[in-house]
C-alpha cells in the first residue's frame, strides 16, 4: 500500500509519501504493516543533454528527500 499528499509542514511545495511494507516483522508485533514515511521536495533543474554529440540542456524534475521516518 502506498499513498501521497501535498504537505507544506517542512517546506512549501513538499509531498508526504507513505509506504506500507507488508512483509516486514512490524505486522506480527503491532497487527499492522511496518510503514516508511518520506517528505520529498520537487525541484526543476536544467541538466546537459546526454545523447552523444548533442549540445544544449533540458529541464528535468528531481525529487529530493528532505525527511525520512522509518516508523511512519
Amino acid at each position: 500500500m502506498a499513498g501521497c499528499r501535498r504537505d507544506d509542514t517542512y517546506a512549501a511545495g513538499s509531498w508526504r509519501v507513505t509506504l506500507a511494507l507488508s512483509d516486514c516483522d512490524g505486522a506480527a508485533v503491532t497487527g499492522r504493516p511496518q510503514q516508511v514515511e518520506l517528505m520529498v521536495q520537487p525541484e526543476t533543474i536544467r541538466v546537459p543533454l546526454l545523447t552523444p554529440g548533442a549540445t544544449g540542456t533540458q529541464l528535468v524534475e528531481r525529487w529530493r528527500i528532505i525527511r525520512f521516518n522509518p516508523d511512519g
